[in-house]
């Protein structure tokens, strides 16, 4: 009767435990106010997809749309440790620059709707020896991000 009423017990355990929601791999990303210049408020869809919208503040009406970047996705890495949120927006020089996570950055001119990555800011006076810094690879034309070097093969 004991070992009856130990199964039981685990049992239900087990089930509570298994009934339990499971949580994301990352916190939410961070809401990013919107960026008003002159007539035009910019805002950020809250989606990894790298997505500028700019509306006309007086009317509401949707002006346009600007993917920013595109992510690639390793497949033998879990999808959400690999997504990029956009983090801020700030007006500059007739563009608006765009920060997303990791550091990166990206001026959209607010004419021309082009994208250009920008080269990140040392955050200190003490950099690595020139020998391993590596030169920032240019964006194809259809703003995507460049892909990452893969590690040579052992044996090779």
């Amino acid at each position: 009767m004991t070992l009856a009423r130990c199964i039981f017990s685990l049992a239900f355990v087990a089930s509570l435990v298994a009934a339990q929601p499971s949580f994301a791999k990352r916190a939410a990303p961070v809401p990013v106010a919107p960026l008003v210049v002159g007539e035009t408020t910019f805002r950020v869809a809250h989606s990894p997809l790298g997505l500028v919208e700019a509306v006309d503040t007086k009317s509401g009406n949707p002006l346009w749309t600007k993917q920013i970047y595109v992510t690639r996705y390793d497949p033998a890495l879990e999808r959400d440790v690999q997504d990029r949120f956009i983090t801020g927006l700030r007006a500059e020089d007739g563009g608006i620059i765009v920060t997303v996570e990791g550091g990166g950055e990206y001026l959209l001119n607010r004419g021309s709707l082009e994208v250009t990555r920008r080269e990140a800011q040392p955050k200190s006076e003490t950099q690595s020896k020139p020998e391993t810094q590596s030169k920032p690879e240019a964006l194809p034309k259809r703003d995507t991000l460049p892909r990452a070097k893969a590690s040579p093969k052992a044996g090779s």
